[in-house]
């Protein structure tokens, strides 16, 4: 006489089941969890004066001279070297340091340059990875924007 054990087939069956239903619940808490920052809060808003910031970097681009983003040698400072705009009246801006990752970590810094048009950023605060140096500045004539992608 031969015994016959059961078929594995239902166990196999209800053990894909089971677990593509824990992958899919795993899925799901990852989901739920993952922190989504917006670019920016306030998109609306910026889109609708958007056309000021393409004033801005029309204006950026049609200087002989780019603003230039540098580490120094220990990457310990970022170094901002700005054109120099000759007749600029009032000079004036801001300087937005933007995590992508993490809109918490984002710094405004005001633009104060020394007798040589640098200005010296200490990164010791910064976390490491990617950032967006935001620069918008004016002369008292013209406005301007410039950006650039670092990685600290």
């Amino acid at each position: 006489m031969s015994n016959k054990k059961g078929s594995a087939w239902p166990i196999g069956i209800f053990g894909f089941y089971g677990l593509f239903v824990v992958a899919l619940l795993v899925a799901v808490f990852i989901t739920l969890n993952n922190n989504v920052d917006m670019v920016t809060s306030d998109y609306y808003e910026k889109t609708l004066v958007y056309e000021d910031q393409i004033t801005r970097i029309n204006n950026t681009n049609a200087l002989e001279i780019k603003p230039n983003i540098a580490f120094n040698g220990e990457k310990t400072f970022l170094i901002l070297t700005m054109p120099e705009i000759s007749g600029a009246r009032n000079f004036n801006g801001t300087i937005h340091l933007f995590r992508p990752s993490d809109s918490k970590l984002d710094k405004n810094i005001e633009l104060v340059l020394n007798d040589h048009g640098k200005q010296f950023i200490p990164l010791a605060d910064l976390q490491k990875g990617k950032w967006e140096v935001k620069i918008q500045w004016s002369d008292g004539y013209k406005e301007y924007y410039f950006e650039q992608v670092i990685y600290i």
